[in-house]
């Protein structure tokens, strides 16, 4: 929910561009030459030069299956090359909607190409032998560097992120195959969300945590109920644009921020609030101290030094549920008198101030 900086890591972006550029160029002179009456396939390798086209090329003399879903796909290289570009340019257009690509389509070859390609960088012996190529290095280096900072998955904030090669594709690679490597699509995250819930599911518009920083587009409420349980809703920021407020719902939804909060989160979160409530208590029952104000000064003092060190920017990034706590601080703020009334309450009970006509003599 916190965005993730990853300037650091986008120069990698390059390494996997060029590699695609490079099976693309390999497309493009293969399907120049084909016709040819004296065609002879290493007519196409000698037009790779560079120390990367080279071992680009070297890779493709390795892998047959490769080479052959190249092949397959190569009178059409040209509008692949073009949606390619426009999806990595446009991609967070995309995302916020306003780039539309509902109707996009592509055929399976190139949907197991790009599948293909994302594996092999990640797996097959092949690719390891020239994986400063292709990138296999980068990806640990990328995802590791996250890891080391963010801890927690940016989609709930509320789940520990245990590998690296827990990443989701924002766009899923089933249907938007082109961005299979794209790094801006890939977002490291827990289990849960990534295969628990999104699978290959994606609502336009959204939010995405590279981009935004999503706790500002939406805040929980917090309601008691009839039984006295906690009840956790959330409310979208209306300072925000329409399209905003439609992408921060559909973000809400996709993951079941509301649903997980209330079904995982609520009774952590009436934890939290009594050992909150017993820290002040046993304060002020240590200093003899049960005036209402003075109780209300304490009260605040614990709330607000709890949030300063919530919203410290390392510790939003290692430690869970760091939205949903500082939101419920906050509205215990909004509504101290409450709570001090209550703590008074409990303080008279233990300093036996309190009788059986339900009157309390400070």
């Amino acid at each position: 929910m916190y965005r993730i900086d990853i300037s650091k890591i986008s120069s990698y972006n390059d390494k996997f561009n060029n590699f695609i550029m490079c099976c693309f160029k390999f497309c493009t002179e293969y399907n120049n030459q084909k016709n040819s009456n004296r065609f002879d396939i290493r007519n196409v390798y000698l037009k790779f030069t560079s120390i990367n086209e080279k071992a680009f090329i070297e890779i493709i003399k390795d892998s047959r299956v490769l080479r052959g879903e190249l092949i397959s796909i190569s009178e059409t290289i040209d509008s692949i090359k073009l949606d390619y570009l426009f999806q990595t340019e446009k991609y967070y257009e995309i995302i916020i909607g306003d780039e539309d690509i509902s109707n996009y389509s592509c055929s399976e070859v190139l949907k197991n190409l790009f599948e293909r390609i994302y594996e092999s960088t990640v797996k097959t012996k092949v690719f390891l032998k020239y994986s400063e190529v292709v990138g296999l290095e980068s990806f640990k280096t990328i995802y590791s560097g996250i890891l080391a900072e963010y801890s927690i998955c940016p989609y709930c904030n509320s789940v520990h992120i245990t590998t690296i090669y827990s990443k989701d594709h924002f766009l899923p690679k089933s249907k938007y195959p082109l961005l299979a490597i794209w790094l801006e699509n890939l977002v490291i995250s827990c289990q849960q969300c990534n295969e628990g819930l999104k699978n290959a599911d994606t609502l336009l518009p959204s939010l995405h945590p590279y981009q935004n920083n999503i706790t500002d587009y939406f805040k929980f409420k917090y309601l008691k109920t009839d039984d006295s349980k906690l009840k956790i809703d959330v409310e979208l920021n209306m300072s925000k644009s329409t399209k905003e407020q439609q992408a921060t719902d559909n973000y809400l939804k996709l993951f079941k921020i509301k649903d997980r909060a209330n079904t995982d989160l609520a009774k952590e979160l009436e934890f939290y609030y009594k050992d909150l409530l017993r820290e002040v208590e046993n304060e002020c029952i240590r200093n003899r101290n049960n005036k209402l104000e003075q109780i209300k000064i304490v009260l605040e003092d614990k709330i607000n030094s709890k949030l300063d060190s919530l919203n410290e920017s390392e510790v939003k990034a290692v430690v869970r549920n760091t939205k949903l706590k500082i939101d419920f601080l906050t509205y215990l703020l909004e509504s101290i008198m409450e709570h001090a009334e209550f703590i008074q309450f409990n303080i008279n009970l233990k300093l036996g101030k309190y009788n059986i006509g339900n009157i309390i003599y400070i």
